[in-house]
């Protein structure tokens, strides 16, 4: 993971202008990724979203809060648990607090949410990050399979047919909206690929069920 980055946004952030556990947090951070039950939410999952940002930093109103959000967004992972985003607000408000202003932790909370992915984002800082965070569906098919079999082997305690049916809907509410994707931005350049790969994924599964 950058420690460059993550110490020049986070101090760019701070109230002060620095912040001397900056390090610590950056190395928290980094333990947590770096977990051994995790497959795919792991560095490079982070570090395939921070390029999404830079690629799409342009069309931000605010690329910090964002960028906060995406450091965060699986901080707390737990593939058995049902509350990861919200762990994860938690553990970002005790790392934030008197260091971020109040307003700048309470979006960052707010981005982090809409990541369970539950409703389609209401604002602009929350469909670029969920579209951030949705980029992975358009990966070059090999890429995008090799993803996919790492989120499996997070969920290595369910059998094919327990995964394929928790998968299934989660994936077909992505088709059944207009647009997977809600900012112009990524739909351009991710729409027509994400629609093809989570429909042969969705195949994939169907095929496990019992």
């Amino acid at each position: 993971m950058d420690k460059k980055r993550f110490i020049e946004l986070w101090e760019r952030c701070a109230k002060s202008g620095v912040d001397a556990h900056a390090i610590d947090v950056f190395n928290r951070l980094q333990e947590f990724y770096k977990q051994d039950h995790r497959f795919y939410h792991t560095p490079q999952h982070v570090q395939h979203c921070l390029n999404q940002v830079d690629l799409a930093e342009g069309e931000l109103s605010d690329a910090d809060a964002v960028e906060l959000a995406i450091w965060f967004h699986d901080v707390i992972y737990d593939p058995q648990a049902r509350d990861n985003e919200w762990q994860s607000t938690e553990w970002f408000r005790q790392c934030a607090d008197g260091i971020l202003s109040s307003e700048l932790i309470e979006q960052v909370v707010r981005l982090i949410l809409v990541t369970q992915h539950k409703n389609p984002p209401a604002k602009d800082d929350e469909r670029f990050t969920v579209d951030v965070d949705l980029s992975g569906f358009a990966l070059p098919w090999a890429e995008f399979i090799e993803e996919s079999d790492a989120v499996r082997n997070e969920f290595s305690h369910q059998t094919d047919n327990d995964y394929a049916q928790r998968q299934i809907p989660f994936l077909q509410q992505l088709l059944n909206r207009d647009s997977i994707y809600s900012t112009e931005f990524f739909q351009k350049r991710y729409e027509l690929e994400a629609r093809e790969n989570i429909t042969r994924k969705i195949q994939i599964l169907e095929n496990m069920l019992n």
